[in-house]
């Protein structure tokens, strides 16, 4: 049976019960990445294909493709999925800032409405519709040889 990523959401109210910072943080990252694995789980099962440029970026490869559609819920979801991901960045990296009980709890609310609104079929986006394969960019080497080849007209 597959993990139930909801269980995260409920581990993060936990967390958020207890009195100290590391807790807090936690939830928030916890929570997060239960709205992160429910939307990548929507978009899978529905084969929705995301952008080849966000490659290597498992996050913005999941918010890009709601941030981008022609769906207006779809395009409130990716912006609402950024958000919420520059607050666990935080919750994981930023040491200066604080995260208190009302803040996370207000969080977590935020990512329930999140993750209840990737699961309305209607705001499944279209996805990426272009080239499947990724183009990728040349290397500063590379493209530097062939600036040179241009000038002198090689």
């Amino acid at each position: 049976m597959p993990f139930d990523w909801n269980n995260y959401i409920a581990l993060a109210k936990t967390l958020n019960a207890m009195a100290n910072d590391s807790a807090k943080r936690s939830a928030v990252s916890r929570a997060y990445y239960g709205a992160f694995h429910r939307a990548s789980d929507v978009l899978r099962s529905n084969g929705v294909q995301t952008f080849p440029r966000d490659q290597r970026k498992s996050h913005a490869k999941i918010w890009n493709v709601y941030k981008e559609s022609a769906k207006k819920n779809c395009r409130r979801i990716g912006a609402q999925g950024g958000r919420l991901l520059n607050d666990r960045h935080d919750a994981d990296y930023d040491s200066g800032r604080n995260f208190d009980a009302a803040e996370v709890t207000t969080f977590i609310a935020d990512v329930e409405a999140l993750v209840a609104a990737v699961a309305v079929p209607a705001n499944v986006p279209e996805g990426f519709t272009g080239a499947v394969v990724a183009t990728t960019r040349p290397s500063l080497l590379c493209r530097t040889l062939e600036a040179v080849k241009r000038f002198f007209g090689c």
